[in-house]
């Protein structure tokens, strides 16, 4: 089994939207680790496909080098291959520094020595399934859309946290820096 290790976006949106890639990595028999800042942690959880989710304890927006370095440390001779979903130089350091084989990702920030498997840089706004999903390597089919899975206790605690009766409410993201209304996803209860 192919033990992958998926550096996760620092958004909550794009988290989300990986969703489909890890269920592609999942279904060739990898065995995935996702690597996420601890406010992404919760939307990695309610993936299926995430056998485990690995809290990394970075500031936002900081190189905090000394401790990609420990993290690099405590994860060598773990993953066979790394999948760096974020295209800063940052976030292909650990799998670098890990010593992973082979380091997936698209050339982003200059990554070239960084990734010795890149994609090269789409051009535009591609819809954020289609661009974490190609990381896979394999054709995206079109239309496809994020899965969320919960279970009913969680989702009556949350709505019960946050007032609401459940499926009698809709949430919107103001600040989102762009919306595809037609990308939505699917929560299972």
């Amino acid at each position: 089994m192919t033990r992958a290790l998926v550096i996760a976006p620092q958004w909550i949106g794009d988290a989300v939207m990986s969703q489909p890639l890890l269920a592609r990595l999942a279904a060739r028999g990898e065995r995935i680790t996702v690597a996420a800042l601890p406010w992404v942690a919760p939307v990695y959880r309610a993936m299926p496909q995430a056998a485990e989710v690995v809290e990394l304890p970075f500031a936002h927006g900081r190189l905090d080098w000394a401790v990609r370095r420990r993290v690099a440390r405590e994860l060598r001779g773990e993953f066979d291959i790394a999948y760096v979903l974020p295209n800063s130089l940052k976030s292909a350091l650990i799998p670098w520094l890990a010593g992973i084989p082979k380091r997936v990702g698209y050339a982003g920030e200059s990554r070239f020595v960084l990734l010795n498997q890149r994609l090269p840089n789409p051009g535009g706004r591609p819809p954020m399934v289609a661009f974490y999903s190609a990381l896979a390597g394999e054709p995206v089919p079109e239309g496809e859309r994020p899965l969320l899975e919960f279970s009913p206790s969680v989702l009556e605690a949350a709505a019960r946290v946050a007032g609401v009766e459940r499926g009698a409410y809709w949430v919107f993201a103001p600040g989102a820096e762009y919306l595809y209304c037609n990308t939505g996803f699917t929560l299972l209860a």
